[in-house]
Formats: C-alpha cells, structure tokens, sequence
C-alpha cells in the first residue's frame, strides 16, 4: 500500500523526473508484492507436502499463461501492460496453489488471515496519502508505525507472536 501511495516519491528519489511515466506501471507492481508474499509461502507448502511436481506444473500454467497474456497486452499497453500481466500471473499461481493444497492436504480458509492485515493496509495507505507531501523517510516511518499500531488495536498477534516481539526487541535494547 505504501509503495502504491508514494510510487512518484520513490521514482523521483531513486530515478529522477525524466521517468514520471514509469509511476502507474511501479504502482501496478506494487500490488504484486503481497500476493507474491502469500504465493511463495503456499509454494513453500506444497513442496513440505512432496508436492514439488505440482508445484512445477503450476509455475509452467503460470508462465505459459504469462507469456499469452503479454503477447496480447505488451502491443497495445507496453510497460503498462507487462506490469498488469504480472500481476496477474501471480494471482493465477496462488489460485492454482490453493486448488493444488485443497486437493492433496487441506481446505485453506486464508480469508480470515487477510482482513486485518488488509484493514491496517488500507488505513495505513488513507493515512500516508494524506501526509504524503512530508519528508519520505518521515512518512515511511510513520505508515510502518500506523500500520502496526492498527494491528494491535485488531488484536492480530497472538502470545507466540508477542513473545517474539519481545524477543526480537530484547535483542536490540540489551
């Protein structure tokens, strides 16, 4: 979300103006980032599970289905479209992922997993719009802190995860 928000910001920073163009395609990939987060943990299930042979006929599905859609999109959209193929490859993937789970372990109920991280993002995302014009440095540590704190306002961490905050942080202050 914060990467969608601020993409001019991270362009100007790391490439300059000459690539203003380039905003909506980086803002497009950034929706990438989370399903492929979710995508390669169900990857690195099946493979726990000796599905590795599934999981590499799904990554073909999902290359062949790649490669289709850029030939019909890259013509007309470019960049843009490379960008929209993409994303949705990887959203194809983690389908065929949950299918391929579904069939040889077990039902996966991942919605209940999603709303509250979901929730903060969206917060987090209304919340670094609206001071999007401030130091970025300063904005990315504010949207890192907003989206934590909603989290915990939703009680999303359990005591294990607590426990490893805790841990974590003790590391740092000792």
């Amino acid at each position: 979300m914060g990467c969608f928000v601020l993409a001019n910001q991270f362009i100007e920073l790391f490439y300059g103006g000459s690539y203003t163009n380039s905003v909506i395609a980086f803002q497009i990939l950034a929706i990438f980032i989370p399903i492929r987060l979710v995508s390669s943990i169900t990857g690195t299930l099946l493979t726990s599970i000796n599905k590795q042979g599934i999981r590499t006929f799904g990554v073909t599905l999902a290359a062949l289905f790649n490669i289709f859609l850029n030939i019909a999109l890259i013509p007309s959209l470019s960049y843009v479209g490379a960008s929209i193929v993409t994303v949705l490859s990887e959203i194809f993937l983690y389908f065929l992922y949950i299918i391929f789970i579904s069939n040889y372990f077990k039902k996966l109920r991942l919605y209940n997993l999603f709303i509250k991280p979901l929730i903060a993002s969206l917060i987090m995302g209304i919340l670094v719009f609206y001071f999007r014009e401030i130091n970025l440095f300063l904005v990315i540590l504010f949207a890192v802190l907003s989206y934590f704190i909603v989290l915990m306002v939703l009680r999303t961490f359990t005591k294990e995860d607590r426990f490893i905050f805790k841990q974590i942080l003790g590391k740092f202050i000792n």
